[in-house]
Protein backbone atom coordinates (compact mmCIF):
# COMPACT_ATOMS: atom_id res chain seq x y z
CA UNK A 1 0.00 0.00 0.00
CA UNK A 2 1.32 3.49 -1.01
CA UNK A 3 2.14 5.95 1.75
CA UNK A 4 -0.45 8.36 0.53
CA UNK A 5 -3.15 5.49 0.84
CA UNK A 6 -1.88 4.60 4.31
CA UNK A 7 -2.26 8.08 5.46
CA UNK A 8 -5.36 8.64 3.68
CA UNK A 9 -6.72 5.17 5.84
CA UNK A 10 -5.40 6.54 9.21
CA UNK A 11 -7.49 9.63 8.68
CA UNK A 12 -10.59 7.59 7.83
CA UNK A 13 -10.05 5.69 10.98
CA UNK A 14 -9.22 8.43 13.39
CA UNK A 15 -12.06 10.10 12.15
CA UNK A 16 -14.59 7.09 12.79
CA UNK A 17 -13.58 6.86 16.15
CA UNK A 18 -13.54 10.62 16.86
CA UNK A 19 -10.12 11.24 17.06
CA UNK A 20 -9.60 9.49 20.45
CA UNK A 21 -12.48 11.19 22.20
CA UNK A 22 -14.47 14.15 20.47
CA UNK A 23 -17.15 13.82 18.16
CA UNK A 24 -17.67 15.26 14.60
CA UNK A 25 -15.13 18.04 14.99
CA UNK A 26 -12.82 17.29 17.97
CA UNK A 27 -12.38 17.15 21.64
CA UNK A 28 -12.36 20.61 22.30
CA UNK A 29 -15.45 21.62 20.49
CA UNK A 30 -17.28 18.65 22.67
CA UNK A 31 -16.34 20.47 26.30
CA UNK A 32 -16.82 23.62 24.05
CA UNK A 33 -20.64 22.57 23.64
CA UNK A 34 -20.31 21.26 27.51
CA UNK A 35 -19.86 24.26 28.69
CA UNK A 36 -21.90 26.35 26.44
CA UNK A 37 -24.97 24.34 27.15
CA UNK A 38 -23.94 23.69 30.49
CA UNK A 39 -26.84 25.67 32.58
CA UNK A 40 -29.52 23.20 30.99
CA UNK A 41 -28.00 20.13 32.33
CA UNK A 42 -27.41 22.00 35.49
CA UNK A 43 -31.35 22.67 35.41
CA UNK A 44 -32.27 20.73 38.60
CA UNK A 45 -36.15 22.21 38.92
CA UNK A 46 -39.35 20.79 37.94
CA UNK A 47 -40.59 22.71 35.64
CA UNK A 48 -41.27 22.54 31.80
CA UNK A 49 -38.64 25.76 31.14
CA UNK A 50 -36.11 23.53 32.70
CA UNK A 51 -37.00 20.25 30.97
CA UNK A 52 -36.61 21.75 27.68
CA UNK A 53 -33.42 23.72 28.44
CA UNK A 54 -32.37 20.13 29.48
CA UNK A 55 -33.92 18.78 26.21
CA UNK A 56 -31.85 21.53 23.72
CA UNK A 57 -28.66 21.25 25.97
CA UNK A 58 -28.61 17.17 25.51
CA UNK A 59 -29.49 18.02 21.57
CA UNK A 60 -26.93 20.71 21.59
CA UNK A 61 -24.14 18.43 22.72
CA UNK A 62 -25.11 15.18 21.41
CA UNK A 63 -24.01 17.20 17.60
CA UNK A 64 -20.39 17.43 19.32
CA UNK A 65 -20.37 14.17 21.41
CA UNK A 66 -18.12 11.06 20.68
CA UNK A 67 -19.39 8.41 19.09
CA UNK A 68 -18.92 6.28 22.29
CA UNK A 69 -21.32 8.67 24.07
CA UNK A 70 -23.37 10.34 21.31
CA UNK A 71 -26.25 7.27 21.94
CA UNK A 72 -26.16 8.28 25.23
CA UNK A 73 -27.25 12.21 24.62
CA UNK A 74 -29.53 11.22 22.60
CA UNK A 75 -31.38 8.13 24.33
CA UNK A 76 -32.00 10.83 27.69
CA UNK A 77 -33.16 13.50 25.46
CA UNK A 78 -35.63 11.15 23.75
CA UNK A 79 -37.15 10.42 27.56
CA UNK A 80 -37.30 14.31 27.79
CA UNK A 81 -39.13 14.95 24.73
CA UNK A 82 -41.08 12.30 25.19
CA UNK A 83 -41.98 13.15 29.06
CA UNK A 84 -42.86 16.88 27.58
CA UNK A 85 -44.87 15.91 24.86
CA UNK A 86 -46.92 14.06 27.60
CA UNK A 87 -47.36 16.93 30.06
CA UNK A 88 -47.79 19.48 26.37
CA UNK A 89 -50.92 16.45 25.88
CA UNK A 90 -52.36 17.07 29.24
CA UNK A 91 -52.67 20.00 29.47
CA UNK A 92 -50.95 20.67 32.85
CA UNK A 93 -47.51 22.04 33.47
CA UNK A 94 -45.08 20.14 34.97
CA UNK A 95 -44.94 23.10 37.88
CA UNK A 96 -48.55 22.05 39.20
CA UNK A 97 -47.14 18.22 39.82
CA UNK A 98 -44.76 19.51 42.27
CA UNK A 99 -47.18 20.98 43.79
CA UNK A 100 -50.49 18.82 43.56
CA UNK A 101 -52.31 21.30 41.58
CA UNK A 102 -53.46 19.17 38.93
CA UNK A 103 -57.05 18.66 39.25
CA UNK A 104 -59.10 16.29 37.02
CA UNK A 105 -57.16 14.20 34.55
CA UNK A 106 -58.23 12.25 31.70
CA UNK A 107 -56.71 8.57 33.05
CA UNK A 108 -54.88 7.97 29.26
CA UNK A 109 -52.80 11.37 30.26
CA UNK A 110 -52.34 10.35 33.40
CA UNK A 111 -51.35 6.75 32.15
CA UNK A 112 -49.13 8.82 29.50
CA UNK A 113 -47.12 10.93 32.02
CA UNK A 114 -46.26 7.69 34.11
CA UNK A 115 -44.76 6.09 31.79
CA UNK A 116 -43.17 8.80 30.40
CA UNK A 117 -42.18 10.27 33.73
CA UNK A 118 -40.75 6.64 34.85
CA UNK A 119 -38.71 6.14 31.02
CA UNK A 120 -37.02 8.99 32.55
CA UNK A 121 -36.37 7.74 35.82
CA UNK A 122 -35.02 4.72 34.32
CA UNK A 123 -32.60 6.58 32.57
CA UNK A 124 -30.59 7.64 35.56
CA UNK A 125 -27.74 4.97 34.75
CA UNK A 126 -27.70 6.85 31.12
CA UNK A 127 -27.36 10.34 33.25
CA UNK A 128 -24.55 9.27 35.44
CA UNK A 129 -22.65 7.78 32.30
CA UNK A 130 -23.27 11.52 30.91
CA UNK A 131 -22.06 13.17 33.79
CA UNK A 132 -19.22 11.15 34.35
CA UNK A 133 -18.20 11.73 30.47
CA UNK A 134 -18.35 15.72 30.93
CA UNK A 135 -15.88 15.76 33.91
CA UNK A 136 -13.50 12.90 32.54
CA UNK A 137 -13.48 14.86 29.20
CA UNK A 138 -14.29 18.11 29.97
CA UNK A 139 -13.25 18.81 33.57
CA UNK A 140 -16.28 20.21 33.94
CA UNK A 141 -18.36 18.96 37.36
CA UNK A 142 -22.22 19.05 36.54
CA UNK A 143 -24.70 20.34 39.71
CA UNK A 144 -26.64 17.80 41.60
CA UNK A 145 -29.89 19.07 42.39
CA UNK A 146 -29.94 21.54 45.24
CA UNK A 147 -26.49 22.48 44.79
CA UNK A 148 -24.20 25.03 43.01
CA UNK A 149 -22.21 24.44 40.02
CA UNK A 150 -18.50 23.83 40.53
Amino acid sequence: MSPRRVAAVAALLLAAVGCGGGGPSGPDEYCEAVEKNRSGLDAATTTSDSFEAMAASLRAIEKQAPAGIRSDYAEVAESVEALLAAQEASGVPMESFVYDDVGPMEQADVDALRAAYQDFLDTAEVRTTIADHIASECEVTLKAPGEAAQ
